[in-house]
């Protein structure tokens, strides 16, 4: 399972976290239900990684401004 992303519309605050981006995104996909497949987060996010720009965000905790991503950014 693979989604674009940049068609969805969620947001998070400019001193998120990683860890929080990633919530925002398991958000959004909960609002999917006619999808009968139930997602294991952990087991996702073992085998995916989240990127920008080329850049891994694979710190938890590391601000998602660290990486550069700023407003309007998909």
């Amino acid at each position: 399972m693979v989604k674009d992303l940049s068609k969805t519309g969620f947001h998070v605050a400019r001193n998120a976290t990683v860890s929080r981006l990633k919530l925002a995104i398991e958000e959004e996909f909960s609002l999917y239900p006619n999808d009968e497949r139930k997602k294991t987060w952990p087991l996702v996010w073992s085998h995916f990684c989240l990127c920008y720009e080329g850049q891994k965000l694979i710190s938890e905790k590391a601000c998602i401004r660290k990486y550069g991503i700023k407003d309007g950014d998909q």
